[in-house]
């Protein structure tokens, strides 16, 4: 049976996945589903922060825009990225669906991952996450983004510990 999806499987060409590494991750919302309003956000972020108080993630950075989400962390020891990414897609379609009031999928097949190299590939990542509003032109200052972690309120959501900044 073939696909309706062709290339969702190439999102996995080549994806390694390891505790201890540092990943940044992008996944999208379906196309034909509603965006994602703010309390669905909500439920992103307590989601990315429930993974990490769960020792599964250290988190250490997102921005949760209308279409799609950014994170970056740092996978913990007997967990890959697989089995994190399911949980949080998994979980989050589940809640943001009922909130919503419907059934189905909500983030597209599969999702884009890089495994952070050294200490310059992680700040622009993390530089290029927090001005994701920025460049859409919803906030001047990426501070001003409440669902990210350049936001005051959201920066103790970081784990600072993992970056050795504890």
């Amino acid at each position: 049976m073939e696909s309706e999806k062709p290339h969702a499987h190439a999102l996995r060409k080549g994806r390694y996945s390891a505790p201890g590494w540092v990943y940044f991750v992008t996944t999208n919302v379906e196309r034909q589903q509603p965006l994602l309003e703010p309390p669905g956000r909500e439920i992103v972020i307590a989601t990315l922060k429930w993974l990490g108080d769960n020792r599964r993630i250290w988190l250490l950075g997102y921005v949760i825009m209308d279409n799609h989400f950014h994170a970056l962390f740092l996978l913990r020891e007997g967990f890959t990225l697989a089995k994190v990414m399911m949980s949080l897609k998994r979980h989050t379609a589940r809640e943001i669906n009922k909130q919503l009031g419907r059934i189905g999928e909500f983030w597209q097949e599969g999702y884009h991952d890089h495994a952070i190299r050294d200490e310059a590939d992680f700040w622009n990542h993390f530089h290029y996450t927090h001005t994701n509003p920025v460049r859409r032109g919803w906030v001047e200052k990426a501070e001003d983004y409440l669902w990210s972690t350049a936001h005051p309120t959201r920066q103790g959501d970081v784990d600072w510990q993992a970056l050795g900044y504890a």
